[in-house]
């Protein structure tokens, strides 16, 4: 239940692969109680837990990627589940070697960094002749940047 009463809406989620129960544990309030972590693949126990969830639908799954070089067999097996079952799920992929960071984004706890400024040299010379500059000016301006 919320705090006014109402039934909780609140998605629950699955994190799945090695360090969930960490990652899990480290959230504020109220995430480590609508985050169930698997840090191993378990077809039988993870059947029989999708079979007793009320809504699947609702379920959010999060699989937490390596680092892209290999595919761990866990990681391969929770990925072939979820689309045999026609899950929709997010693939984490760790930044620095954690998936903090990429956890706490998807939640929305953290915001997403602001965008950088953007770097181009503005437009100064009106009459240099550059068809280069010129040609750069025109294209930047019709996708509707600042010059």
């Amino acid at each position: 239940m919320s705090p006014s009463g109402a039934p909780d809406t609140a998605p629950t989620w699955w994190l799945l692969g090695p360090g969930a129960d960490c990652l899990a544990a480290e959230l504020p309030s109220p995430w480590p109680t609508r985050i169930r972590p698997w840090t191993q693949f378990d077809l039988p126990s993870a059947d029989i837990a999708l079979q007793a969830t009320p809504n699947p639908t609702a379920l959010r799954m999060a699989v937490l990627a390596t680092d892209g070089r290999t595919l761990p067999a866990d990681e391969a097996l929770w990925r072939a589940w979820l689309c045999a079952h026609g899950l929709p799920h997010h693939v984490l992929h760790p930044v620095g070697g954690c998936h903090r960071q990429p956890l706490r984004r998807l939640l929305g706890i953290d915001e997403a960094p602001a965008p950088k400024p953007q770097t181009t040299a503005r437009w100064h010379c009106e009459s240099c002749s550059d068809p280069d500059g010129e040609h750069r000016l025109f294209r930047r301006l019709l996708a509707g940047r600042p010059a």
